[in-house]
């Protein structure tokens, strides 16, 4: 069963905005293979792969700026009132949920109202490292996912199974990579 809203913590890098945009393709693909995935290839999946979906948003602050404007929220709560435009889900990438409360609250409290009356068809997902500049009233209302970094030894196993590349040269970019 699909929450209403996602709160996915973990460090940078760990796939939470992949994974938010693969269940965003799972959820609007039109052909979907057997095991839920999306195909990759229906016009949803295709619009969704080169950006242009109309019901996927990211939400991030503005380019320089460290904090999401209450505008920008605003406009959020504007638009859930309307059906998806595809038919399908419209899903809401928020990243970093960090942005919502810095410098102050007013964000995250007027993304409250979505939270806790969620319009059909529409999932929330906010990225974090962590809980700790979150609202507490935020973290409530969502679904946690935890994500974090994987082993070396599994990242250079499948380098080298999927890259052929040479042990010395998965180790060197396992390490590179951060996990």
């Amino acid at each position: 069963r699909l929450s209403h809203a996602y709160l996915f913590l973990g460090p940078g890098g760990v796939g939470k905005a992949t994974t938010a945009r693969a269940l965003a393709a799972a959820l609007n693909c039109t052909q979907p293979a057997e095991d839920g995935d999306a195909c990759g290839t229906c016009p949803s999946c295709r619009r969704l792969a080169a950006g242009t979906h109309p019901d996927f948003l990211v939400i991030s602050p503005e380019e320089g700026k460290t904090q999401i404007k209450i505008e920008v929220i605003r406009e959020l709560r504007r638009l859930t009132a309307y059906p998806p435009l595809g038919g399908g889900w419209r899903v809401v990438v928020i990243k970093p949920a960090e942005a919502l409360t810095a410098q102050n609250d007013a964000a995250a409290n007027a993304l409250l109202k979505t939270l806790e009356e969620p319009p059909p068809q529409h999932l929330l997902v906010l990225n974090a490292r962590g809980e700790a500049d979150l609202l507490p009233t935020i973290i409530s209302r969502c679904h946690k996912l935890a994500f974090a970094p994987l082993p070396s030894a599994l990242i250079i196993r499948e380098l080298e199974d999927r890259r052929a590349l040479t042990r010395s040269q998965a180790a060197l970019v396992a390490a590179l990579s951060g996990g």
